[in-house]
């Protein structure tokens, strides 16, 4: 269910009061994300997950804190035409 603007304001409103004086992003990161995203009323699992590993620009394997999953979003969607004068693969 999608939330109204007033609702998204009112939680940004108590999200930015609620985090306000955090000290330790490292130990409170995954609990900012999930609060972060109930601002718009979204289930974080539904969008992104944590810690996903990934490939450095060096090459080497690391973590990120959050990564957004990917979503086809054809299969709940009309198809769209391409907006006039955009180019292929753009």
């Amino acid at each position: 269910m999608r939330l109204s603007l007033s609702e998204i304001r009112a939680n940004a409103m108590k999200f930015a009061t609620e985090w306000t004086d955090v000290s330790s992003e490292r130990a409170e990161a995954q609990t900012f994300w999930t609060d972060l995203f109930s601002v718009f009323g979204i289930r974080r699992r539904s969008v992104a997950s944590f810690e996903e590993k990934v490939r450095n620009l060096g090459g080497a394997f690391d973590r990120i804190d959050v990564l957004r999953r990917r979503h086809d979003r054809r299969a709940q969607e009309p198809r769209r035409e391409p907006f006039e004068g955009r180019q292929p693969g753009l």
